[in-house]
């Protein structure tokens, strides 16, 4: 059985150890950030982690020899220096998303390849299906829409400086789909709807190495859901939420009725 570090134990710390014990791990350390000893007490027995060491001091964890693993799940201004004091230990490192909020400092860590992202939804059946109808068809155009939740009070400390934190949080999810099912693409027109103080909106459109154009807008507090639609010809595959799949194939018009009194496809 394999020892498993896990470093940072917030809210979504808890859904990866089921996961990690079914596929046999052992938890045998755990830490968080420094000051935390009574939180990480509470999670190792709401956890059943009574066994696992638990180390105040993050740095204390990262220099044990008391894991062959670890899964890093921090906050996300904590983990760029984290990643960096665990490059050399060459082991296993699984990473929660976002790693960052600055692109550019994601750079140097491509090469190493034991650490991974944790981007688990593009192992769903629904991304699968979508990869394989991306596969079977050309000249595609993926419309999406990634409605985040933003606290424009919180925000706008920040503006105009970076987009809204919680922007990252689901979007990363998207966008990690988009590069699984249609691969690489470039972001050639980009528009930010704002007001004086907070970020409303993000407009923007790529073209994917083959030639397929995805059309992205993320609406900041919109009433609407993650989706994205794959369109080619005459079949639309609407994924709305990720998890729920829907093909449809030719427009059928639905003439007007005296209940409803317009043309509807």
């Amino acid at each position: 059985m394999t020892n498993l570090a896990i470093l940072g134990c917030g809210k979504i710390a808890k859904f990866h150890i089921p996961a990690m014990q079914a596929a046999g791990f052992k938890v045998t350390a755990i830490a968080g950030r420094p000051g935390s000893a009574e939180k990480l007490h509470k999670f190792s027995l709401e956890n059943n982690l009574c066994k696992a060491e638990v180390y105040n001091d993050p740095n204390d964890l990262i220099t044990s020899n008391n894991w062959d693993a670890l899964l890093l799940c921090c906050s996300t201004n904590a983990m760029i220096g984290y990643i960096n004091s665990l490059q050399n230990k060459k082991k296993p490192i699984l990473v929660e998303k976002p790693v960052s909020y600055n692109s550019l400092s994601l750079k140097e860590l491509k090469d190493h390849d034991h650490i991974r992202v944790a981007y688990n939804r593009r192992f769903y059946k629904t991304v699968s299906y979508a990869k394989n109808f991306v596969s079977q068809n050309e000249n595609l155009i993926a419309k999406v829409s990634i409605p985040e939740i933003s606290n424009l009070e919180s925000d706008a400390l920040s503006f105009p400086k970076r987009l809204p934190l919680k922007s990252y949080e689901n979007s990363v999810h998207v966008i990690d789909i988009l590069r699984y099912t249609l691969g690489n693409f470039e972001v050639i027109y980009k528009k930010n709807v704002v007001n004086e103080q907070n970020y409303l909106a993000i407009i923007c459109i790529g073209v994917t190495e083959t030639g397929n154009t995805i059309v992205i807008d993320s609406c900041y507090n919109a009433p609407d859901n993650f989706k994205i639609d794959y369109i080619s010809k005459t079949k639309r595959l609407e994924l709305k939420p990720i998890e729920l799949a829907k093909l449809y194939d030719g427009m059928q018009i639905a003439d007007p009725s005296e209940t409803l009194p317009i043309r509807m496809y």
